[in-house]
């Protein structure tokens, strides 16, 4: 996303990176590990989730701004 997609297939190569980024946050909260940080693994993971899928549904959008800022909150929930 450092310029705005010009076709619809760039969008739609967006929308589904960002699903399946929602997708591995949805596996990783069936997985927690048997550890005492498990509320904190099911906290981040359920972020990463949502940050995807706010990335996803601003992509469908083809709002850039959003996606933009979007792309950068998962950058930081990965981080």
């Amino acid at each position: 996303l450092r310029e705005k997609p010009k076709e619809a297939e760039a969008w739609n190569f967006v929308r589904g990176q960002s699903l399946l980024l929602a997708e591995m946050g949805n596996l990783l909260l069936m997985r927690p590990p048997k550890t005492n940080e498990r509320e904190t693994w099911l906290g981040h993971a359920g972020d990463l989730r949502d940050a995807a899928d706010k990335l996803a549904r601003a992509a469908a959008a083809k709002d850039y701004a959003k996606s933009r800022a979007a792309l950068a909150s998962v950058a930081n929930v990965c981080n």
